[in-house]
């Protein structure tokens, strides 16, 4: 079982239960036990199958060793027993002679491994013990995963903001079970919307996390550009705010950078502005023309002095798409290699913008897939797109 220690964190505590009539037999396993794993294993004995249903179903245990000789029920049919009352229990049968032909039937009806009761080899009982302690762990950090990414999903926003005259729609798929990819919707000054999308180097838990404490920082500065403005009626700086972000995401990180596009809709001027640390975004006019809008500074997380620019304002027109994806859409590869290329992304588009955002959206996800084949997704891929009516 996983116990918490008396700090909070958690430690690998494994629960054997010993079902074995001979004190000498028991003492032998019990000694080499706690010689060999200290506290980290909690021995409990019973002498016979009945005294053992009780205990087993009174707590639950990590292991049992079961011995072919018990006074209450012998042979093979205690396996049996304790199989039909506690299945899928990880147990090692305890035989009179390792020439006794149920330990190998005893093996192939499901049990972990074969001791001989009066010789129990050290080894065989250490191997045993430690494929559970690996087994807990891998549970442990499965639990762990799963709670990081129910907390980073809560994270991601569930509906854009109802803007009228716009149709807007963000996505994240994540290449495992953790995200480093993030994108959100935050309100600014004057009714003003900030549209994000940011990407972490790496994979896994470390860029998750990352993505997180990114999400934060910005926010909270977003935040305080709105108390500045209520009090003094500063103006909005986007590039400003990723200026501020990269000087905190420098704080203690050499692990990984953040590339992120940040950009400002002022919604009744039918306005964009926006900075960009190393991420590109595109803006597909109506005409059929792609403009790309280049970064205005470098990556986040690197270098504390680095300044990033705003650019300059970007009026949109009926019929514009906004696009701002991160590379795990274009460098999507096929089982021969070949990554698809920001060409057919933006043709893609350019060909179905008759569609809703969210259409278009899952649209181009869906073609990714269609392109991998049986290619793994290799990154994480997320986007954000704004129709302007």
């Amino acid at each position: 079982m996983l116990a918490p220690s008396p700090g909070g964190a958690f430690c690998e505590i494994l629960q054997l239960l010993i079902i074995e009539e001979s004190e000498s037999v028991t003492a032998r396993i019990a000694g080499h036990v706690e010689r060999t794993f200290n506290e980290r294993v909690r021995i409990t004995t019973a002498s016979g199958l009945s005294d053992a249903l009780q205990i087993l179903d009174a707590a639950p245990f990590d292991l049992v060793f079961l011995s072919f000789s018990l006074a209450d029920c012998p042979g093979f049919p205690v396996f049996h027993r304790l199989r039909q009352e506690h299945p899928g229990l990880t147990t090692v049968v305890m035989i009179e002679d390792e020439r006794d032909p149920t330990g190998v039937q005893a093996i192939r009806e499901g049990a972990h491994n074969v001791l001989v009761r009066h010789r129990p080899d050290g080894v065989t009982i250490s191997h045993s013990i430690s494929m559970v302690f690996e087994r807990l762990r891998r549970i442990h950090a499965e639990r762990e995963i799963s709670a990081a990414q129910a907390v980073q999903s809560s994270l991601y926003p569930v509906i854009g903001p109802m803007l009228t005259g716009y149709d807007l729609f963000g996505l994240s798929s994540p290449a495992e079970q953790t995200c480093g990819d993030y994108f959100d919707y935050i309100p600014l000054v004057n009714e003003s919307v900030g549209l994000v999308v940011g990407d972490v180097s790496g994979h896994g838990l470390g860029p998750a996390l990352m993505m997180s404490q990114t999400r934060a920082y910005l926010r909270a500065l977003c935040d305080m550009w709105i108390y500045v403005n209520a009090i003094a009626s500063a103006e909005m700086n986007v590039g400003e705010v990723l200026t501020h972000a990269n000087r905190l995401l420098c704080q203690g990180n050499d692990e990984h950078f953040v590339t992120m596009f940040f950009a400002q809709l002022e919604p009744h001027h039918r306005r964009l502005t926006y900075a960009s640390a190393g991420h590109r975004g595109y803006l597909l006019k109506a005409s059929g023309e792609t403009r790309l809008l280049e970064s205005t500074g470098l990556i986040l997380g690197t270098i504390p002095g680095v300044e990033v620019g705003t650019a300059r304002a970007i009026d949109l027109e009926p019929g514009d798409l906004f696009f701002v994806p991160t590379d795990g859409i274009e460098e999507t590869m096929n089982p021969d290699g070949r990554c698809l290329g920001v060409d057919a992304v933006l043709q893609f588009l350019h060909e179905n913008r008759s569609e809703s955002a969210r259409d278009l959206i899952s649209g181009l996800v869906d073609a990714t897939a269609d392109y991998r084949g049986t290619a793994l997704q290799r990154d994480d891929i997320t986007a954000i797109l704004l129709k302007v009516d």
